[in-house]
């Protein structure tokens, strides 16, 4: 099913030139917000802010059509920090950062007011370098994790409104739950990463 997934979006990404008026391409850039949410157990997480970008593919069913199909392959870091005494009472801030690729593919839907849209959608992620940094008052230290404790997929879904002006750029809001764990064989019971995104995009050839 993974691999069906992959290769759906990435024919989308790909689509051939014959399909270039349907077709559109962009960029996007923008903030995460994330932490993490637990099936049961939960424990004391913050969020954590950082960055990503990426590319999107656009299909649209037809011009001036209201539905169209958007998949995007997005670097993000992602994660949770947490601040407690530790090692003597000194105050510890640990930061799990995790860096990934994200494949969303949305079905996105023009409201009434026409420049915005609600897009909601499937999506795949998978962590291939993760963290951990403990900052002290004295201190910085960072240590790597062995990938092999990490799943190799986590899916989840997407949701989020976007506003996009006839030249082409846009603001998205954008919501990301996963719904299979981070670590490898918790399955849904593990802990998962629940992100919010403010992204600015550009897609080429404007708005159709």
């Amino acid at each position: 099913m993974k691999r069906f997934y992959l290769l759906a979006a990435a024919a989308l990404l790909l689509a051939p030139a014959a399909s270039a008026q349907q077709v559109r391409y962009g960029l996007k850039l923008g903030a995460t917000y994330s932490k993490y949410t637990y099936h049961s157990n939960p424990q004391p997480n913050e969020r954590l802010l950082a960055a990503g970008g990426g590319l999107m593919a656009r299909y649209d069913l037809a011009p001036n059509h209201p539905l169209s199909l958007q998949a995007e392959l997005l670097y993000l870091r992602k994660g949770s920090s947490n601040e407690r005494l530790h090692y003597y009472e000194v105050p510890v801030l640990t930061r799990l950062n995790l860096a990934a690729f994200n494949l969303p593919t949305l079905l996105r839907g023009h409201l009434n007011l026409n420049r915005f849209a609600v897009e909601v959608g499937p999506q795949l992620s998978s962590v291939f370098t993760p963290a951990h940094r403990h900052l002290t008052r004295s201190a910085d230290a960072r240590t790597s994790f062995d990938r092999s404790q990490y799943a190799a997929f986590q899916v989840g879904y997407a949701a989020g409104l976007s506003y996009e002006v006839p030249e082409g750029w846009s603001l998205t809001i954008r919501h990301t739950h996963d719904i299979t764990g981070v670590m490898r064989g918790n399955g849904v019971k593990g802990k998962r990463n629940a992100v919010f995104h403010a992204q600015v995009g550009y897609i080429f050839g404007g708005k159709q």
